[in-house]
């Protein structure tokens, strides 16, 4: 797992998972159609995008792509 250093403070990895939907976020999708692409719900894609924005510290989606993708 690869650590990610953000405001000099270790902060927890981001699971295979959130990264991915990090990047499909990136790309302008939405969470209906990412969570078409592994078969999750919209809600379970809301969740990964929440946790990630929690262990990376960030406010917005557009800080989260910035950062984790």
């Amino acid at each position: 797992m690869n650590f990610i250093w953000w405001k000099k403070k270790e902060v927890a990895a981001l699971t295979e998972r959130e990264e991915e939907v990090i990047n499909w976020v990136g790309y302008g999708n939405t969470n209906a159609d990412i969570g078409l692409i592994p078969g999750d719900s919209s809600n379970t894609v809301k969740n990964h995008v929440y946790n990630a924005s929690v262990k990376l510290f960030v406010n917005s989606v557009t800080e989260l792509v910035s950062i984790g993708g």
